[in-house]
């Protein structure tokens, strides 16, 4: 009989897995990841234009295409955090470092950059 954890312990082993696999093998996770969010991106696309043809031009539709599309806009939200982080892309908030003065900015900003 599975526990209520069963789905955030797989979820956890899977963050492991990917973990040690991308410290092995970075361009390989990298092109995965890349290939991961074009697909989920093109299936948010396919599923959304397809519910609407089906809604407005044949009065039907399938019940579970607004969960569906929920799940992969979620998944597509996390790996693509992952993708922003990775190569640096996410937007910036340096409303701290106009704040103080010049040498600690100076200290805020290596800070920031130190995982680069």
């Amino acid at each position: 009989m599975m526990s209520g954890y069963t789905p955030h312990l797989l979820l956890l082993l899977l963050v492991f897995v990917f973990f040690i696999w991308e410290y092995f093998y970075p361009k390989t996770v990298d092109k995965l990841e890349d290939n991961l969010l074009v697909l989920l991106m093109v299936l948010l696309t396919v599923v959304s234009f397809s519910q609407v043809v089906a809604r407005y031009g044949f009065n039907t539709g399938w019940s579970a295409a607004l969960e569906f599309t929920m799940v992969i806009f979620s998944w597509l939200i996390l790996v693509g955090m992952s993708y922003g982080i990775k190569r640096s892309s996410h937007l910036g908030v340096d409303i701290l470092i106009k704040v103080v003065p010049k040498s600690a900015a100076k200290w805020l900003a290596i800070l920031e950059h130190a995982q680069d």
